[in-house]
């Protein structure tokens, strides 16, 4: 199978934005909390990354089928830009949610886009695997932006990371502006989706298969956001006395068991089909969320995030490319959209309900409450319909 060159660039693209933003992942929880001590603003803080991304994904979505993917992937890029530099300035609670916002913003562009046109590049029986591959390679930026943002907030202070994380943006940007493979493939689909309405659009989009896959997205990231991003670093740090630097460690392995099994679960969804993996990767996702509450020890703690991490990565790409085989190929944009808005959705309420939760019930009711949603979504997934394997 060959990757046509505009792959490489925006996995490139995607790499550095995705280093930038887990550079906050060890200590937002933390920083919002000592900027508003009361913790009412905590949870706001963590969901005003995907506030606004909940109202632009589903229209930058369609908008792209009809002008192409390159000028939203550029415009993205330059709103993460702005949005990180705004949070240098983040010695009030409400400068870093403006910030936030606007960087979401940016993301939200990027990301619906780019995952558009790696559908577009590519036919469902290899799908999969470039999903994987595309999205594991990315995640090692992920993997690498926890510890490197920890150990810079320790070192140098919270805002040197806001200033790292805007220059990894921008080299993104840059690489995108130059790519010819961008501004080819970038514009493609305006030759079939040109002539589309709206409203055809969104009557395109109306099927059962591809709005479970949308709620499977959405739970999983009101749980990653709510629970891993907000309460699990908190938890670590009030009741397990454990450093930000470690913190970072420990996100750091959940990253790498994610970035590997990415990797590696599209190729396999390929060839046994999306639902078995999905349904593997829910269930390990789920265990390990309980698993917390009862292990206390660094070395325990990072096995278990590395194995939490090969569950989340089972279900990222091989998700996405069951989401893809629901609707017809001139409504792709528009359905990454969709997804994506009620990944957004689910992100932005995560926060807020799971500390609503951790003050009316306790901090081990959020574990309790994110292991069962997750197992939940394994029967509703299976109205979602495969398309059969082809050699």
């Amino acid at each position: 199978m060959r990757y046509p060159i505009v792959y490489f660039h925006m996995l490139s693209v995607g790499f550095l934005l995705i280093l930038g933003h887990s550079m906050l992942r060890s200590f937002l929880p933390i920083l919002a909390k000592e900027l508003d001590p009361t913790g009412v603003l905590v949870g706001l803080t963590i969901s005003s990354y995907f506030f606004a991304r909940t109202f632009i994904e589903l229209p930058s979505g369609f908008i792209s089928d009809r002008i192409g993917r390159r000028t939203p992937i550029i415009v993205g890029l330059c709103l993460g830009v702005v949005g990180s530099l705004i949070c240098t300035f983040s010695a009030s609670i409400y400068i870093l949610i403006i910030g936030l916002t606007l960087w979401g913003l940016g993301a939200a562009l990027f990301f619906t886009n780019n995952m558009a046109l790696i559908i577009d590049l590519f036919e469902p029986r290899v799908r999969g695997r470039a999903m994987g591959t595309f999205q594991g390679i990315e995640f090692i930026g992920s993997f690498a932006g926890a510890p490197i943002g920890g150990f810079l907030a320790e070192w140098l202070g919270y805002t040197s990371v806001f200033y790292v994380a805007g220059a990894s943006i921008a080299m993104g940007l840059f690489i995108a502006i130059t790519s010819r493979g961008l501004r080819k493939a970038g514009t493609w689909t305006t030759t079939r989706s040109t002539h589309i309405s709206v409203r055809e659009s969104l009557n395109g989009l109306r099927n059962r298969g591809l709005l479970v896959t949308c709620i499977t997205s959405l739970s999983r990231t009101l749980i990653a956001q709510g629970v891993i991003s907000t309460v699990l670093p908190i938890y670590l740090h009030d009741f397990l006395n454990m450093s930000v630097g470690i913190i970072g460690m420990i996100v750091s392995m959940r990253t790498g068991g994610l970035c590997l099994a990415t990797a590696t679960s599209g190729y396999i969804s390929d060839k046994i089909g999306r639902k078995p993996v999905i349904f593997a990767g829910l269930f390990i996702e789920s265990l390990c969320i309980y698993l917390y509450t009862l292990v206390g020890t660094f070395e325990l703690l990072i096995l278990l995030a590395f194995a939490d991490g090969l569950g989340v990565g089972m279900v990222s790409a091989t998700l996405i490319a069951l989401m893809s085989e629901q609707v017809a190929p001139e409504y792709v944009g528009g359905s990454v959209g969709l997804y994506r808005t009620f990944m957004d959705i689910g992100a932005v309420t995560g926060p807020v309900l799971i500390v609503m939760v951790q003050m009316a019930f306790g901090i081990y009711s959020c574990f309790f409450f994110g292991a069962a949603l997750l197992l939940v979504n394994i029967p509703i997934l299976t109205i979602a319909k495969e398309r059969k394997k082809t050699q």
